[in-house]
């Protein structure tokens, strides 16, 4: 879990995404949700990308997915500009598609949320095809603390103006 820990403090110092655990990043390595690329030396991770279910209970009261959110891109500074933000996650996708194929993972739609600021991330997700974009205002996300996916307000703690960008291969919104 060294590993998973150094991550987690990387992506902790990144004003633009939201802390994750070593303990949440290992869990998503573990369920094949997560892409990390390491140095040579297996020392330090370049490169990571994650998809973290957003659970919702159902009427029967059992938690179960509502949408799967693509988050915690990171590339190290010293590798920025090669394209590796958008083979992760294309690789992700393609994984997270052979999981949909199997049925191990339901098909709910697929979100990135993008810190309207963070104009590097926009322009990656605007050049990957496939993805959607979706300007919000403050005013239909309450300052950008509520907005509801399947059920799920994904913004809850979130207050930054944002982006949001759905995945479909089509070009077909789905929410």
């Amino acid at each position: 879990m060294e590993i998973t820990s150094v991550l987690s403090q990387i992506i902790y110092g990144e004003s633009q995404m939201l802390p994750v655990s070593p303990e949440e990043l290992l869990e998503s390595i573990r369920a094949g949700l997560a892409v990390l690329i390491m140095d040579p030396d297996f020392l330090i991770p370049i490169g990571f990308a994650r998809i973290h279910p957003c659970f919702k209970t159902n009427e029967k009261g059992e938690s179960v997915i509502a949408a799967l959110e693509l988050g915690s891109v990171y590339v190290d500074p010293a590798v920025r500009g090669f394209g590796l933000a958008k083979l992760l996650i294309k690789a992700l996708v393609k994984d997270l598609t052979a999981q949909y194929d199997q049925g191990s993972v339901p098909k709910v739609p697929l979100f990135a949320v993008v810190e309207a600021s963070n104009v590097p991330s926009l322009n990656l997700f605007r050049g990957l095809g496939g993805w959607i974009e979706q300007p919000l205002s403050p005013e239909e996300t309450n300052n950008y603390t509520e907005f509801w996916i399947g059920g799920v307000n994904i913004f809850e703690g979130w207050g930054k103006p944002s982006v949001i960008f759905w995945y479909n291969e089509n070009n077909e919104r789905h929410c």
